[in-house]
């Protein structure tokens, strides 16, 4: 029986036809899988895979042309053209070391059909290659079709597994943000969304939020066994990413690949309800002079909380109550309206240890915590903010320049 036999019978929604286990694949390590609906640029993507450098094991690329039932006959013949170019191109494209499989579902149910649907079938389909050849620690790289990838995309997490095998792999990332291929108003639009995913992850550093990872569905790669025992990926039209990366920062050892950098497409888009795309059709359309982000203070307010948490533990449970209400009055209010003092005492209560009370914690007031929280402090006290005037409260610099500033985020992530 494979390690991925009990998942896959309990989870797996569909099987794609994916042709069987010979010799070469025996040596399969690395797994590729990219979601593709209505995507002409893929092949760019592509090719940047196949151009990689330095690959020393057998990889296979899993290409899923999808689409829903209730998708209009052009969008459906789209997509099937789009299938059978991409047959042709991997029978041209495919290498020694590289290997492309492009697959299709058709007619997905409307309840279910998107982003996360088919990236949760191809990452089911890749635990299932891996189980086939017994190799749990076989890796899956989540793509998206607009993405390029950096030469040393395989190398990276190569050099990484020598000295120590991780759970779960985060890239690094750059959009464009100058060109001739998109309207200024596009490249400024993406600047300053790229702006807000860098700010926010790099000030919950700053409080030591100790998960503070990004979360782009084309920066990423898992561990097969790990995404079996994390119960897979979740089929949400959107911020599917968010929600599976967010359960397995907690429980698995993740690694920042800083210097491999992920090249994710800037365009406006109307196919998810919340992430890049529809970030830049917002600002794009004027509603916003800054695309708005969280107050710096808000995140200093949390820190102080952060930092009391070692102190529970050795605090008699009799004066939580009196810890909690020194807290700044929002923070407080919103903790007591989650019974913060009755979890924290349960918590305390099955930990022997300060590190394990400490892990349980933040099992607890994870990623979509600190969410609530910080939308409560908006709702409440802050209101929102200007992603550039965010940026600079933080730096402490009075630079302006939204280019200027991203470089300076930027900067720091490689630090």
């Amino acid at each position: 029986m494979g390690f991925a036999d009990k998942y896959l019978k309990k989870h797996q929604f569909i099987t794609l036809d994916i042709p069987g286990v010979s010799p070469k694949t025996r040596l399969l390590k690395y797994i590729v899988v990219i979601p593709a609906f209505c995507e002409p640029e893929i092949f760019n993507t592509l090719e940047s895979v196949r151009n990689t450098h330095g690959v020393e094991e057998y990889i296979e690329v899993f290409i899923l042309v999808n689409y829903g039932e209730h998708v209009s006959q052009e969008i459906k013949q789209q997509n099937q053209q789009l299938f059978l170019r991409l047959l042709k191109w991997s029978k041209q494209n495919n290498t020694e070391k590289i290997f492309f499989h492009p697959l299709i579902t058709e007619n997905l149910p409307r309840k279910h059909a998107g982003a996360g649907l088919a990236r949760k079938i191809l990452m089911d389909a890749a635990c299932k290659r891996f189980s086939q050849v017994n190799n749990p620690n076989g890796t899956i790289f989540s793509l998206d079709a607009d993405s390029l990838v950096p030469a040393n995309y395989f190398t990276s997490v190569t050099a990484s597994s020598k000295t120590h095998l991780f759970d779960c792999y985060i890239f690094n990332f750059a959009h464009p943000v100058s060109g001739n291929k998109f309207t200024p108003g596009v490249y400024n639009a993406v600047a300053q969304y790229e702006l807000h995913l860098r700010y926010y992850k790099q000030i919950l550093e700053q409080v030591n939020y100790p998960y503070s990872f990004y979360t782009i569905g084309s920066c990423f790669a898992i561990k097969a066994a790990t995404y079996v025992k994390m119960g897979g990926m979740s089929r949400r039209k959107a911020g599917e990413d968010f929600y599976f990366l967010h359960k397995v920062f907690p429980v698995s050892d993740t690694l920042f690949l800083k210097d491999s950098i992920v090249t994710p497409s800037p365009r406006p888009s109307w196919r998810v309800p919340f992430g890049t795309g529809p970030a830049i059709r917002t600002i794009l359309s004027g509603y916003q002079q800054q695309y708005a982000t969280y107050h710096p203070e808000s995140f200093n307010e949390i820190a102080v909380f952060l930092s009391m948490i070692p102190e529970f533990y050795t605090t008699d449970q009799d004066k939580f109550e009196t810890k909690i209400y020194s807290l700044p009055d929002k923070v407080r209010d919103f903790l007591l309206s989650a019974d913060a003092v009755t979890k924290i005492k349960e918590i305390k209560k099955n930990s022997a240890s300060k590190e394990t009370f400490i892990k349980r914690f933040y099992a607890w007031f994870d990623a979509f915590n600190i969410l609530k929280l910080l939308n409560f402090l908006k709702n409440n006290k802050y209101g929102e903010i200007g992603v550039k005037d965010a940026v600079q409260k933080f730096l402490g610099t009075q630079e302006s320049d939204l280019h200027e500033l991203l470089r300076m985020l930027r900067k720091r992530d490689l630090e």
